[in-house]
């Protein structure tokens, strides 16, 4: 399985938001500054998968895969 194919199945399977620091081998965080807000997974070096959470709806959007750096 690809890690995009592994971050993205362990997002649609999660249950709760603090799930996303479960998945410790890509590097999971909550970033700060002008992204604040946005979670990100490492998939590469230099490549994220990225995206926010509604906590009043529950609910995942902005998902992207994006450089960084």
């Amino acid at each position: 399985m690809t890690k995009i194919s592994d971050i993205m199945a362990f997002v649609i399977d999660m249950e709760d938001i603090d799930e996303v620091f479960a998945l410790h081998k890509y590097k999971p965080h909550l970033m700060n500054g002008g992204c604040a807000g946005t979670y990100s997974f490492q998939v590469t070096t230099i490549w994220r998968i990225t995206f926010k959470h509604n906590a009043d709806e529950d609910e995942l959007y902005d998902l992207d895969y994006e450089g960084y750096h």
